[in-house]
């Protein structure tokens, strides 16, 4: 049985991505500017970081325009996997951008410098509003590669939302140190939550069982088949984190007919049709037939 759907057939137009590398990009010339005139380091930080996310964003658009393109002789289940191998471009982008935030707003605790309050609050309200219109577009678009690029925009809303908090405190109470300190805590969280994404694209491209589905459910279920003596060599994937792919051998109680087998097919095919599964190979073995699979194959 082989459900064909090698390729999501999609439009290939990512407009999402798209508006969120152009607002990324074009806010970031504003931080370098306005970094530079508020004598602010924190936002001259996040400019070099911005950069970064600009590339990483940048990358991912290309790998997502690219994934929505179907089967073909070189990619034969499809391009699902680049927006995947996008993902783990922008969550390195990412890790090395909140590991410069670190080193700029460590130093900067015990020597916080003399920023220009007013400048940094009026650039923090801007940023906010540029990255939550560019986080709202991402709402609706599923996969690792959207995930990593929505954290992206999320990280800089939260560090401007710490470079606001840093200019009002400096501006009412003259508490430098409070900008640096914020930076720091926003780059811990957002490394961790790096941590959690990149352990689940890491499983995608070792080809784990996709979370939430178990295999030996699965077996159970195809077992209890009519007419299904046993079922092994039963493989799940995914394609993408989004997009599984299963192949299996059921092996038959006694000889049966091309009607009989038919209707055992498509009573699988039923059991499929609740699960992400795009894509589902099983090969029906006889009584006795031997198992055409490597015996070290697990």
């Amino acid at each position: 049985m082989s459900v064909h759907a090698h390729g999501n057939g999609g439009h290939a137009e990512t407009p999402e991505f798209r508006i969120a590398f152009l607002l990324n990009l074009g806010f970031c010339i504003v931080e370098i500017i306005g970094g530079i005139l508020t004598r602010s380091t924190a936002i001259l930080a996040d400019a070099l970081h911005d950069l970064g996310d600009s590339l990483a964003l940048a990358v991912s658009w290309w790998m997502e325009t690219r994934s929505r393109r179907p089967g073909d002789q070189a990619f034969t289940f499809g391009y699902q996997r680049f927006s995947l191998l996008g993902g783990v471009v922008s969550a390195v982008v990412l890790s090395a951008g909140a590991g410069v935030v670190l080193s700029q707003a460590v130093p900067r605790i015990l020597s916080p410098g003399n920023p220009h309050a007013d400048g940094m609050v009026i650039l923090a309200v801007a940023g906010i509003l540029v990255n939550t219109v560019a986080a709202w577009r991402m709402r609706n678009t599923g996969g690792l590669n959207a995930r990593m690029v929505t954290w992206h925009l999320v990280e800089d809303i939260l560090g401007w939302v710490a470079v606001l908090a840093g200019g009002l405190v400096i501006k009412l109470w003259g508490l430098v140190w409070v900008d640096p300190l914020l930076s720091i805590l926003i780059s811990l969280l957002v490394l961790r939550r790096v941590y959690v994404e990149m352990r689940r694209g890491i499983r995608v491209f070792l080809q784990g069982v996709p979370e939430g589905m178990s295999v030996e459910s699965l077996e159970k279920t195809l077992r209890g088949l009519p007419g299904v003596a046993d079922v092994h060599h039963l493989h799940l994937w995914s394609l993408d984190g989004e997009k599984h792919v299963l192949t299996s051998h059921l092996v038959l109680e006694r000889e049966m007919d091309a009607r009989e087998v038919r209707i055992i097919k498509e009573h699988a095919r039923a059991l499929l049709t609740d699960m992400p599964v795009v894509h589902s190979t099983i090969e029906i073995e006889y009584p006795g037939e031997p198992c055409r699979v490597d015996e070290t194959e697990s």
